[in-house]
């Protein structure tokens, strides 16, 4: 590392260099590298990071573009959006935010003319509709529809007392009673 920002030391401003940082303290501002960017395990900036790759061993509170990869270790946080080609977080490691993961060019395209098994189509085909009078749409407005043919139906109501519970039999619609489970 060219630049190294050791524990107990505070930075409140932006940090800017050719080469990379170890950030051990605390910076209140942005982080600008043009190589990596690691933040130590006590480590803590408040302020985006901008930098090749970034390692997070403590916290992060901004966001993070980088050019190459983050990596969120075990003990890490990272409080914000990033933007970067490559990511992992370790078992333990947190991030909440937006994230934007592959070409830095901010385009990814599919490599092949055909769709890989598992994605869906980019156009989904359109099921005919039967044509329906205007009288009966109007009808329907507002109603709900019976399920269509083959749905499985809801589950049985079920009304409870203190004493005992009542379902209600799907076949026949019969009140059944049973005993409550906490009796």
């Amino acid at each position: 590392m060219d630049n190294i920002i050791g524990v107990g030391t505070t930075v409140r401003g932006d940090l800017k260099g050719p080469g990379g940082f170890r950030i051990d303290g605390t910076v209140r501002g942005a982080v600008v590298a043009e190589g990596a960017v690691v933040i130590g395990d006590k480590g803590v900036i408040e302020g985006t990071i901008s930098a090749r790759d970034v390692v997070v061993l403590g916290r992060v509170h901004g966001n993070i573009t980088a050019t190459g990869h983050l990596e969120v270790g075990p003990a890490g946080w990272v409080l914000g959006d990033v933007a970067v080609t490559s990511v992992k977080v370790h078992a333990g490691g947190v991030f909440h935010g937006a994230s934007k993961v592959g070409d830095a060019g901010g385009e990814v395209r599919l490599k092949t003319a055909t769709n890989p098994i598992g994605l869906l189509p980019s156009q989904v085909p359109q099921v005919p509709q039967a044509p329906v009078s205007e009288t009966k749409a109007k009808a329907q407005q507002g109603r709900t529809l019976p399920p269509p043919v083959g749905a499985v139906p809801p589950p049985a109501p079920v009304i409870t007392k203190s004493h005992e519970r009542i379902a209600i039999d799907p076949v026949e619609h019969k009140p059944e009673r049973k005993a409550a489970a906490n009796d």
